[in-house]
């Protein structure tokens, strides 16, 4: 993983935009409230990381996935410009091959893509609703064809714990790196926390997922 001091990383959220109905997800518990796909103007935030000096920047998002961006490609490459490292986080889904080879273009070796990918193909989108599987994991095994550093995040939820060994024997087939998340934002038997108390933090707290 890439580390990087506090004073030389950023993490921006740069679109509201997702296609995603995560039940859990604000944008589902407050309908009404993210109506709007708002989107970071490319040039506010280049303006902004000329004047700073950031090493590392981290796309990631709370309400938006960072691909789902209007100008998503040029913003990835501005900010590659001015930042050694990124890592972006994203579900993957919807994009076409096409668009993850300029993607895979644009960024280097070294930078991190993250797919939280929480299932295989019969069970990802109970939770991660709209999820088209099979682009996600496309997307995911080109990263690892081409050589790019691509890894396969996945939350433990009651209706995935027993895919797991098949789904890292999977990711093994491939080369890409598998990396179980392990969620402490659960409430007292919420219907999708794992039953394996292995597979969760012990620690209840009334956060979204």
């Amino acid at each position: 993983m890439i580390s990087y001091s506090q004073s030389k990383a950023i993490q921006i959220e740069i679109t509201r935009r997702c296609p995603l109905e995560c039940p859990k997800c604000s944008r589902q518990k407050d309908k009404g409230k993210y109506t709007s796909n708002v989107d970071l103007p490319v040039e506010f935030i280049e303006n902004f990381l000329k004047n700073n000096s950031y090493e590392y920047i981290h796309l990631c998002g709370k309400l938006g996935d960072p691909i789902y961006h209007s100008d998503a490609l040029n913003f990835i490459k501005m900010c590659k410009q001015y930042c050694k490292k990124m890592r972006l986080n994203t579900n993957g889904s919807g994009k076409k091959l096409t668009w993850w080879q300029d993607y895979y273009d644009i960024i280097s070796d070294t930078d991190e893509t993250v797919f939280g990918i929480d299932g295989l193909e019969d069970t990802s989108d109970q939770y991660r609703i709209n999820q088209d599987w099979k682009s996600s994991f496309d997307a995911l095994k080109l990263g690892a064809k081409l050589g790019k550093t691509v890894i396969w995040q996945w939350i433990p939820f009651s209706f995935n714990e027993h895919q797991i060994d098949e789904a890292r024997a999977l990711a093994n087939r491939y080369n890409i790196p598998f990396m179980i998340l392990k969620s402490s934002r659960w409430k007292p038997n919420d219907e999708l926390m794992p039953t394996n108390r292995n597979l969760y933090v012990d620690y209840f707290e009334n956060y979204d997922i």
